[in-house]
């Protein structure tokens, strides 16, 4: 049971209930939603989930105890082949990183080796841009601390596209927001219309350092914060969940933002009867002023997991995947039954635990994809499965995955770093993406067991 501490009734907010489970209809779905007899689709995932568990139980026994003359084919071994993709020459370097190396954006990234590779960076809108130019000198920009160095006009953020298996929009990868590029990060999630950032670090981090700073409101609802003079953040609800993810605080927030109203917005304020309020509902955007200036509003569920240390893999796979299956559910409820958004992650630098995270989902994912019992999208129940079902490539998705197999690991890992360098850090997060596919390929093997009703 959720314990509630700013607010009037989490019940109500999305994220309070009982523990998810993988379902074989190809989504991470909460029990709840999916109660009822075990169908041909489950028994059919299950059996496949039980098959690919054997084999993938046999590599990695293989990995644990390699002969000694093949430590190619060990964790160490294979993690060392696949950070070959973030080995460049300085040419290479230059051209790699060539926005974040500009003098301007230097200040913008938390560590001078973690960089936003340039073909997949995300960019500032003018919108963020215009907004932190109008900030430059002002009240709010010396209360922050910006030195002058958020204000100077880029469109550089510390973040990258990472492709996801559709119909999952997929992610942004990016670093913890610094003081001063706090205003950035907030509006990329308007730009974005992020539904949900998932944040893998504490703050601070233990041992005490400089690797994240507080970037939101104070954490009692309704509380605000101004981030430049054009955006503002308000809490509007904070709770430390009690129960099957003890690990994870609950966060929502409200963004604001006024910015010049675009030509049809101006004629469509121009056109209300007059002493019309302008308010506008949470992800809309209503032109006020006379039509000179919009106000977009934009809500998003901030999950922050407590139970990853820096460099580090979590106690337990299997809190893990109850932090994969909440995201997922999360992004179900603020997507509804429009297109999937992508969710942002981040730790300290953006690189270890987010790519960590990445890889297992993406993994997970792929495996669903591969059912032999999805068809065009639909299971034999007529569920909607997460699965790639071809047509049209979106920025930040796959259309069409190939079936995971044992030896898919190396490839995604290796592809997560071709879109953002340095993602899975160690060989010990390495070995953890296999050790949390095998645990969320046990559930699934599981499922006829326990997916009935009850």
């Amino acid at each position: 049971m959720a314990t509630r501490t700013e607010d009037s009734d989490l019940r109500d907010a999305p994220g309070v209930g009982r523990a998810p489970s993988l379902q074989a209809n190809g989504n991470l779905v909460d029990h709840s939603m999916a109660m009822g007899a075990t169908t041909a689709s489950q028994r059919a995932v299950a059996k496949a989930a039980q098959d690919f568990l054997e084999d993938l139980t046999v590599r990695m026994r293989r990995m644990d105890k390699p002969p000694q003359s093949t430590f190619r084919h060990s964790y160490g071994g294979e993690f060392e082949h696949v950070m070959n993709a973030d080995r460049v020459s300085i040419a290479e370097y230059e051209i790699l990183y060539k926005a974040a190396l500009a003098e301007e954006n230097v200040p913008r990234n938390r560590y001078a080796n973690v960089l936003a590779n340039e073909h997949s960076r995300v960019r500032l809108s003018g919108i963020a841009v215009a907004a932190a130019q109008a900030t430059q000198g002002t009240a709010v920009d010396r209360s922050r601390g910006f030195g002058g160095t958020a204000s100077i006009p880029s469109d550089y953020i510390n973040a990258n596209r990472i492709n996801g298996v559709a119909p999952h929009a997929g992610y942004i990868a990016t670093q913890a927001p610094l003081g001063e590029t706090a205003s950035h990060f907030w509006h990329m999630i308007v730009d974005e219309q992020v539904p949900i950032i998932v944040m893998l670090n504490r703050v601070p981090e233990w041992p005490p350092s400089a690797k994240s700073d507080r970037y939101w409101p104070g954490d009692e609802a309704g509380n605000t914060e101004q981030y430049d003079s054009t955006l503002s953040v308000t809490t509007l609800v904070h709770a430390m969940e009690d129960d099957y993810m003890r690990d994870v605080i609950v966060r929502r927030f409200r963004i604001v933002r006024r910015r010049p109203a675009t030509a049809p917005e101006a004629r469509l304020a121009n056109g209300h009867a007059a002493g019309s309020s302008g308010a506008t509902a949470p992800g809309r955007a209503a032109a006020v002023g006379g039509g000179d200036v919009a106000v977009d509003t934009h809500e998003v569920i901030h999950l922050q997991f407590c139970a990853w240390p820096d460099q580090g893999v979590p106690d337990s796979a299997e809190s893990l995947l109850d932090l994969l299956e909440r995201i997922d559910r999360e992004l179900r409820l603020a997507c509804g039954d429009g297109p999937f958004k992508p969710v942002v992650v981040h730790c300290s630098a953006g690189v270890g635990r987010t790519g960590t995270l990445m890889a297992v989902d993406l993994s997970l994912r792929r495996f669903l994809s591969s059912n032999p019992m999805v068809h065009n999208g639909h299971s034999d129940d007529g569920a909607v499965v997460g699965a790639a079902n071809g047509g049209t490539t979106a920025v930040g998705q796959l259309p069409q995955v190939p079936p995971l197999n044992v030896d898919s690991m190396a490839v995604i890992v290796r592809d997560l770093k071709l879109q953002r360098s340095r993602m899975v850090q160690t060989p010990i997060q390495y070995r953890f993406v296999f050790e949390a596919l095998a645990a969320g390929i046990k559930r699934l093997a599981d499922l006829p067991h326990h997916g009935g009703a009850s």
